[in-house]
């Protein structure tokens, strides 16, 4: 059975996300021990200025392409934020180097524009045929990962 790895630091945001100065470097010394230490058939690193499209491309063709009866694990650092709608449900984001985000008056997230949606990564996942998957999310609201996979 084959590992594969997917390791994403975002170092770089748009105003009012502010730029990270350890994550390029935490993806890179994860990916270095993967590579290392882990038996990985191929550790995939995107780090720095991280597209949504260039991340919503790497989770398809690890997830959907690559990973068939397989091991996974993802690890992301960077920022993650949460939009709340109307009605107070809360929706998870993580965040990427062209997101946009909807701010109200009182700094309320009410519009995510080019995020990845936790809930759509969820529903990805659960389509996949995946052996054994790790994903580790070092960013603020990951909880709101489990939030939307329960029920």
């Amino acid at each position: 059975m084959a590992r594969y790895g997917l390791i994403i630091g975002v170092a770089q945001y748009q105003k009012p996300l502010g730029h990270l100065s350890k994550t390029a470097g935490d993806a890179e010394a994860v990916a270095d021990l993967l590579r290392q230490y882990g038996d990985f058939q191929d550790v995939a690193l995107l780090t720095g200025v991280v597209k949504q499209e260039d991340l919503t491309a790497a989770l398809k063709r690890l997830l959907m392409d690559q990973s068939d009866r397989q091991e996974v694990l993802i690890y992301y650092t960077g920022h993650a934020v949460v939009e709340e709608d109307d009605f107070g449900e809360n929706r998870g984001y993580l965040a990427v180097s062209d997101t946009r985000l909807a701010v109200s008056q009182s700094r309320k997230i009410t519009g995510v524009d080019k995020g990845i949606a936790l809930e759509s990564l969820s529903r990805l996942i659960g389509r996949t045929m995946l052996s054994n998957l790790v994903m580790i999310l070092d960013c603020c609201h990951s909880e709101t990962l489990l939030d939307e996979t329960q029920g």
